[in-house]
């Protein structure tokens, strides 16, 4: 059996395998923390879905504003099939809850702006972005710090329903003056409330400085559909930002 190339994946000729990049960052300490963007991870029930909603710390963030007026969220519903909806921004006010409900949710992104800016003295949105369940709990978190990513950043993903994944590298990077000390995970059967999997450690990422890339020289997996994959961090002494960025390869069909 012959594999699709790097490049007929992505130009969506390799018929049902697609590949993304999926990364995350934190302000982390010498404990292991989730690394996505401000520390906030989504909430990961067993099962069950629920509704979400948005808001800014600015009142510029909405539709007839000069800074972000749409968010687009991207996820799972509670059968792990791949949903998505876009939110109108309101201000420092909740946005209309979502029509769908979420099981796992993997973006949050501002993909409207009432400004034709640059990312880093004039930004195209205005506040800090959080989105949360209709319960008040925390799902996302966009910042609104130095050169604002417009987008959150979480190292989390969940395979969906139906599909198999493969890891194919990692990016690190952290303090040129600290040791990173990363550790990435997998859950299988996270839908599975009688007979849940245990977190499995899945890769060690320890003692790197900088930059660095390992490249796996047999792609990681197949990860099984409903598996949870999560990624936390640590630094060597005081804290520091550590990133996290792999590529996956995501085939049609059960693996």
């Amino acid at each position: 059996m012959s594999f699709p190339s790097p490049l007929d994946i992505p130009r969506g000729i390799a018929d049902g395998v697609t590949s993304f990049y999926r990364f995350g960052e934190n302000q982390v300490g010498t404990s292991l923390e989730p690394l996505s963007s401000g520390g906030v991870q989504q909430i990961l029930p067993v099962s069950g879905a629920t509704q979400l909603k948005a808001s800014s710390t600015s009142a510029n963030d909405t539709v007839d504003g000069s800074g972000g007026r749409y968010l687009l969220l991207r996820g799972l519903d509670a059968s792990g099939n791949e949903i998505s909806e876009v939110l109108a921004m309101n201000g420092t006010g909740d946005t209309a809850e979502t029509a769908a409900q979420f099981w796992r949710l993997h973006l949050a992104a501002i993909v409207g702006s009432g400004t034709y800016g640059n990312p880093i003295d004039n930004p195209s949105y205005d506040g800090a972005v959080t989105v949360t369940g209709v319960d008040g709990a925390d799902w996302a978190f966009i910042d609104d710090g130095d050169a604002p990513p417009a987008i959150w950043n979480s190292s989390f993903y969940t395979v969906p329903a139906g599909h198999h994944a493969f890891i194919t590298d990692f990016a690190v990077g952290t303090n040129s003056t600290k040791q990173s000390d990363i550790k990435v995970f997998t859950r299988s059967r996270a839908n599975d409330s009688d007979n849940p999997s245990a977190w499995v450690e899945a890769n060690d990422l320890r003692g790197g400085t900088g930059l660095f890339l390992r490249t796996l020289s047999v792609p990681f997996g197949p990860i099984d559909e409903f598996t949870d994959i999560g990624v936390w961090g640590r630094v060597s002494q005081s804290n520091g930002v550590v990133t996290i960025g792999y590529s996956v390869i995501l085939v049609k069909g059960v693996a």
